[in-house]
This record gives structure tokens, sequence and C-alpha cells, in this order.
């Protein structure tokens, strides 16, 4: 990868999606490592290195550290090439539902959904994940997911409303700290209404 041409990115991808599975954490991790620079240095082959690493952040196997320098490749790939960021925030938005095994994991992309998502043009479309990762997590997964909901309330005037009905959901919720959490939320987003 880090010797190869632009054109046999695509050939690299297909021949490392059935070896990785074979592969021990560690040689998964540099492989990972050595794909963002490849991103970073190819802009033009960013959303295949992009579509290649999220498919292996939505998969149940893998350890939290080969996980999490998925998603520290992501974000680093976003900031070195910003035309692609809302791709790769679909992405990363789209592997809330299976990341629940590691919650800090969980936690972690769900703060830069949040982020992200509400600076860009519909960030709308990021809400229900985001929700949905309230839905199906643990309480500190549910806690952040209320957070995020809270900074997209914040930030986008034109789903305030609709995001304060889903607070009010949360607001009953069985953990002090969501319920806290919704609380602050739902103020803060109640007075920017009014």
């Amino acid at each position: 990868l880090k010797t190869g041409s632009e054109a046999k990115i695509a050939r690299l991808l297909r021949y490392l999606t059935n070896l990785m599975d074979s592969m021990e954490d560690d040689c998964r991790i540099e492989i990972v490592q050595s794909l963002a620079a490849t991103g970073i240095s190819y802009p033009s082959k960013h959303l295949s290195v992009v579509d290649f690493l999220g498919k292996f952040l939505q998969r149940r196997d893998g350890s939290f550290e080969f996980k999490h320098t998925i998603l520290f490749a992501l974000v680093e790939m976003m900031q070195a090439d910003p035309s692609n960021n809302e791709y790769t925030l679909d992405r990363l938005a789209d592997t809330l539902g299976g990341t629940h095994t590691y919650i800090r994991l969980t936690t972690e992309i769900l703060n830069v959904v949040s982020e992200l998502g509400r600076t860009f043009h519909s960030p709308g479309r990021y809400i229900l994940p985001v929700y949905n990762c309230y839905m199906l997590g643990k309480p500190p997964i549910r806690a952040s997911a209320v957070s995020a909901l809270g900074k997209f309330g914040a930030y986008c005037p034109h789903h305030r409303r609709s995001i304060l009905a889903l607070l009010e959901k949360c607001s009953v919720d069985e953990n002090d700290e969501v319920r806290d959490r919704a609380a602050l939320a739902r103020g803060i987003i109640a007075a920017a209404i009014e």
C-alpha cells in the first residue's frame, strides 16, 4: 500500500478484503493506518478506502483497538480532505447500529457524528441513527446519544421541535445520567425555541 500506485488501489482493496479475515489484529491495524495514508495521498480513492474501512467497522468481529484505529483513520481522512466529509460521516452513522459491543467506540462515533453532522447542509439525516442508537444502547451509549441529540437541537433550528419530542421520550429513561442529560438538553432547546 505504501509503495503502490493509484491505479492499483482498487485491486489491492479487493485482495485485502479476503486476506484481512485471516490476519491478527496487529497486522490489520497496520493495514488500516496504511490505508488512511493512501486515502489521503490519493483523494480520488478516498471513497473506496472509506467504504472498505466502513465495512470492517460495521462487522462484529475485531478488537476495540482495531475498530478504534479505523475510526481514527476515518477522522484523519476527513480532516485531510473535507470535500468527502458528508460521505464519510454517512458511513459512520451507518455503523451506529452495529458497534454496541464496544461502548467507548460507540460513544466516540456519536460524538463525531454530532460534532460534524450538525454543520452539514442537511443535518436531519443523522438524527434518526442517533436516536436508534439511544433505543438500542446500554446506559452510557444512551447518555451519549442524548447529548448528541442535544447538540443537534442546539445548532439546528429547523429540527428543534422534533428533537425536543425525542428528548421528551428520553426523559423517562431508567438511568439517572440519561434523564439528567435529557432534561438539560430539553431546557437549552426550549429556551432557544422561545
